[in-house]
């Protein structure tokens, strides 16, 4: 990929599959990481634990992604896996979710918009959350 190409651009749909269900959340996640950008394995250790910490992913790094025939993490934690699949690297800076909040409850709802908040806050990040509310 040539270094003046960027892509700033990440979009995640609202379904939960991912192309990587026997890797870990770790694996899958460094595996995305692997394919943008290079990074001093410190300098990575330090993003990709952050990214966790942020997901609410850090204590289900060993297990499994899994699929309808694998069993792995739950739904809402396998859609947190793609978004960070999507999202990582440096040089995206803005993030485009499509319903991604869908069959949660208000209470995360919250939770997660508070979450990616503090994400614009911290980085120089814009995030645009397309949420459907069907009466």
């Amino acid at each position: 990929r040539p270094s003046n190409l960027k892509r700033t651009v990440a979009f995640c749909d609202q379904s939960d599959l991912t192309l990587t269900p026997i890797l870990t959340v770790d694996e899958t996640v460094r595996f995305a990481r692997s394919c943008t950008e290079e990074l001093d394995p410190d300098v990575l250790e330090e993003s990709l634990s952050a990214n966790f910490r942020l997901a609410g992913l850090d204590h289900v790094r060993e297990t499994v992604v899994g699929n309808a025939d694998i069993r792995g993490v739950s739904g809402g934690q396998k859609r947190r896996v793609k978004l960070l699949e999507m999202a990582v690297g440096t040089d995206v800076t803005c993030m485009l979710l499509d319903e991604i909040t869908n069959g949660k409850s208000n209470d995360l709802k919250h939770k997660h918009s508070t979450e990616w908040t503090k994400i614009c806050h911290l980085t120089p990040n814009t995030i645009l959350v397309v949420l459907s509310y069907r009466a």
